[in-house]
């Protein structure tokens, strides 16, 4: 047997135990009836357990083996994936242009933030569950729900008849959004043998470079669309509606992960339905209930991260406002209780999450109603995330990179409406260059991966990158020319695009492939990559908002005569006395801009050192893997 068809074996006996133990105890569990229950008397207990196991082992299909997609197949898998992707990347740009719109319909200004924190937030903290609900539930049916979800939140916002309806929408979208990026990646990540997976993984991130550059104009088309008539901002959700549905259909049915599906599940409860609501009266069904809960979701683990990173996210936003400041009692008992979280949260999972594993497991496992298997329990934040030092490099590599490019998406375009006074629409069109150049890198990293395995120097490039790059953009100014500035967002984009597959695959390189728990360690290392990437450029954002409205404040106070200005009124101020992009105004807020970047440069500089420390790991190229199958029919041959 050859060294490929040998991973590809123990590959599949990995994935073939967890799933064999999965499906086992979900069988058991849906299958037995409690046997804790009063109103029932043993012997119908038992009548009903044996009717039920009949009837279940009918509807309930067993996972088969793993396989990997190629041809026609793997072709029609990839456009549907990368179609889902799209919608989600396309309600992060698309709002942009229609924010002003629905502030004006609504009378509500004040709250016009929170139409993309709504969406970013949720996006950023739930990438961890994701990763887990496929986990339990399979990619598919776990794809299905979170697109469902999205096109709720979609069309909620859609429908909206005030402000806070569109949040609430825009927030279950993120929710749901979180669940898009991660599942699409993780079924990229398994649809092909594990050379195969940059180029696999970088096809994926043509959908933010799309989204990125149509997003803008279509919103602006239906935001600008002639009153009265059918087309208006609200079409920038309802588009989501079509694409979603026809891309989940289309992934439905081209792609099966052997798991469980919709049509399993409606089988199983026309056929179970009475005896499972005689369980709603048994004690057996909640005490399950709270296992799973606390053990195959960690629910302690991921709301303690989750309210920690938003109330940290929080304080920030709210001491960048006018009605707070740092020395309000609300923003520090949010940064303090978010810290603390935090640092709960990584405690918990590294170290009491075991415990309460064992001390439930001892209470519990004698219970054989149960059949809970707690053998499988895992944290939803991997110890080799935390304990391996090269996945701890990778993905913190990755943050500082993503906070950087946070920094960078958030004040290029500022840049060109500030200084240059560009209209929305124009400042997009200039970031162009910057979004396809990701893209451009990004997929040629990608065949140089697949032909050498390496992943580490990409890692340093994003890193040097970086650093270069947000140097350059902090020389911009008033007077730059079109060839500089495009020639510095080119350079600063690539860092991006650098690291963007490369810490995730270097990530999935430390991982044990003849591990029983590999695929579940192999979900949660992906979902600890998107959160690494997601949280970045979260932060990013907001610490970019951060630092640009206390220079330009402090800034305005040092000008002659001296100018009060307050965060809610530094663009209307800056656009009512512009006069020209080399103007004392003008300059000011170059300035301001450069004390952005100069920020960037040292999250960047941080990046570089850790990229340093990554694993020197390589995969198995295509063309090595051949030779050595070559090899070994010859041997074969001569014996």
């Amino acid at each position: 047997m050859t060294s490929a068809s040998l991973e590809k074996s123990s590959f599949s006996e990995s994935i073939n135990k967890k799933n064999e133990a999965q499906c086992i105890s979900s069988r058991d569990t849906s299958n037995e009836l409690t046997n804790a229950s009063n109103s029932l008397d043993e012997k119908d207990l038992q009548k009903d357990y044996e009717e039920e196991s009949v009837t279940s082992k009918e509807v309930i299909p067993r996972p088969g083996p793993p396989e990997y997609y190629e041809g026609w197949r793997l072709a029609v898998v990839q456009l549907s994936l990368n179609l889902i992707l799209f919608i989600a990347a396309l309600d992060i740009v698309i709002v942009t242009s229609a924010i002003e719109k629905i502030s004006e319909e609504f009378h509500d200004y004040a709250k016009s933030g929170w139409i993309i924190t709504g969406y970013s937030l949720p996006t950023s903290v739930c990438c961890l569950i994701w990763s887990r609900i496929a986990q339990r539930l399979g990619k598919r049916l776990s794809v299905a729900i979170a697109v469902v979800i999205f096109e709720a939140g979609s069309l909620i916002v859609a429908l909206s008849n005030s402000m806070n309806m569109l949040i609430g929408g825009r927030v279950l979208a993120g929710i749901a959004g979180s669940g898009i990026q991660v599942l699409m990646f993780l079924v990229g990540a398994t649809l092909v043998p594990e050379q195969k997976r940059p180029f696999v993984l970088s096809l994926l991130s043509f959908s933010f470079t799309v989204s990125s550059v149509v997003g803008p104009f279509i919103g602006g088309a239906f935001t600008n669309a002639p009153s009265g008539g059918v087309l208006s901002w609200r079409w920038c959700f309802y588009i989501n509606l079509p694409i979603g549905f026809t891309a989940l259909a289309v992934f439905y049915f081209a792609y099966d992960d052997h798991d469980t599906s919709i049509l399993s599940i409606i089988r199983y409860w026309k056929a179970n339905f009475k005896r499972d609501v005689k369980k709603l009266k048994t004690k057996n069904l909640y005490t399950k209930l709270m296992l799973e809960l606390l053990v195959s979701f960690d629910m302690i683990g991921f709301i303690s991260s989750a309210a920690g990173y938003i109330l940290a996210l929080l304080s920030f936003t709210f001491s960048n406002s006018d009605d707070y400041s740092w020395t309000s009692g609300l923003v520090i008992a949010f940064i303090v209780v978010g810290m603390l979280l935090i640092i709960f949260s990584f405690l918990f999972e590294y170290f009491l999450y075991s415990k309460l594993v064992g001390f439930l497991e001892q209470k519990y496992s004698g219970n054989e109603a149960l059949a809970f298997n707690f053998k499988a329990a895992a944290p939803l934040f991997p110890k080799e995330a935390i304990r391996n030092i090269y996945i701890g490099c990778a993905n913190a590599t990755a943050v500082f990179v993503t906070m950087a490019y946070g920094f960078q998406a958030n004040y290029v375009i500022q840049y060109f409406q500030l200084v240059f006074h560009q209209s929305a629409m124009k400042a997009s069109i200039n970031f162009i260059p910057f979004m396809v150049s990701i893209s451009i890198v990004v997929f040629l990293s990608a065949l140089v991966m697949s032909k050498t395995g390496a992943m580490k120097p990409f890692i340093i490039l994003g890193g040097v990158a970086a650093v270069l790059g947000n140097a350059l953009l902090s020389t911009m100014d008033g007077s730059s020319n079109e060839a500089k500035k495009i020639i510095y967002l080119i350079i600063a984009a690539s860092a991006f695009g650098f690291v963007a597959q490369s810490t995730l695959l270097s990530s999935h390189l430390q991982l044990d492939k003849t591990d029983p728990m590999y695929m579940l360690k192999f979900a949660g290392v992906t979902g600890v990559n998107s959160f690494a990437k997601t949280m970045g450029i979260s932060i990013g954002s907001v610490l970019s908002t951060m630092t640009f409205n206390f220079s330009v404040i402090n800034k305005a106070k040092k000008l002659s005569p001296p100018v009060t200005i307050t965060a809610n009124t530094i663009v209307s101020y800056i656009n009512g006395n512009y006069t020209s992009p080399t103007s004392t105004l003008s300059n000011m807020v170059s300035s301001s801009i450069h004390n952005v970047f100069y920020v960037s440069t040292a999250m960047a500089a941080v990046a570089l050192i850790l990229s340093l420390f990554t694993s020197n790991k390589r995969v198995m190229t295509s063309k090595k893997a051949k030779q050595i199958e070559k090899q070994e029919e010859e041997q074969d041959l001569d014996a």
